[in-house]
């Protein structure tokens, strides 16, 4: 991974990074766009408007320390940071703690909480003055969760393992030659089998009643092409 990381401005380069952060990355006019008559209808970025996107992505995308805690400084104050969660963490688990209301009455637990407050302050203000984009720990926290969802995202994990069908007519014909037949003989009809699931959803959440009706009937007047019957 370090050696794909290398270059100029990593984040600017879709093969630089990770599968699941290719379609987060837009680097297509970084270089500039030409017409069919050769003129940039997109001029190419200046070196200054490059590092500036390529510090955006590596705080934005790649949520990497490099870029969110770019000093020494500031990465031995993300180290005391970690230090004390674990110690807060130790605690609530030595005396058993079943819920935040129970530990934040502990003496020793309120004054590690406020030297994170303290350390958060101070890597807050650092980060500011060095020019970090997102400088603040409560942005941070956003990036984080941003991030994780990303990572768990099925769709994003299985696009980036390949494992995705695209729907074309040539896959959607492919489908239907093969399994028509067995779809049809149970009377399946494709848009009430869509508008019935659209139902089921609207009724979850509470916008319709119990009772069948409403969209289902809107199919009786057309076939699965969309004409009149």
């Amino acid at each position: 991974m370090a050696k794909k990381r290398k270059g100029k401005y990593p984040n600017l380069d879709k093969g630089k990074n990770l599968k699941r952060r290719a379609d987060y990355i837009e680097p297509d006019y970084v270089n500039g766009i030409k017409g069919e008559d050769g003129e940039y209808v997109i001029r190419p970025l200046t070196e200054e408007e490059k590092s500036w996107l390529n510090d955006f992505y590596g705080e934005t995308i790649a949520v990497s320390d490099r870029y969110l805690n770019p000093t020494e400084q500031m990465m031995e104050y993300m180290k005391k940071k970690s230090n004390i969660k674990k110690e807060i963490k130790d605690i609530k688990k030595e005396k058993s703690y079943k819920s935040k209301k129970q530990s934040d009455k502990d003496s020793k637990i309120k004054s590690l909480l406020s030297k994170i407050d303290d350390i958060e302050e101070k890597l807050d203000q650092l980060r500011l003055e060095y020019g970090v984009l997102y400088p603040t720990c409560d942005e941070h926290r956003e990036l984080y969760n941003e991030n994780n969802s990303r990572n768990f995202c099925l769709y994003n994990n299985r696009k980036a393992r390949g494992m995705l069908l695209e729907l074309t007519d040539a896959t959607l014909d492919t489908f239907l030659a093969e399994y028509w037949d067995v779809l049809s003989s149970f009377g399946y009809d494709a848009q009430d089998a869509f508008l019935e699931s659209v139902e089921e959803r609207l009724r979850a959440e509470g916008f319709l009643g119990e009772e069948p009706q409403y969209l289902s009937k809107a199919s009786s007047d057309t076939d699965d092409t969309g004409k009149d019957k």
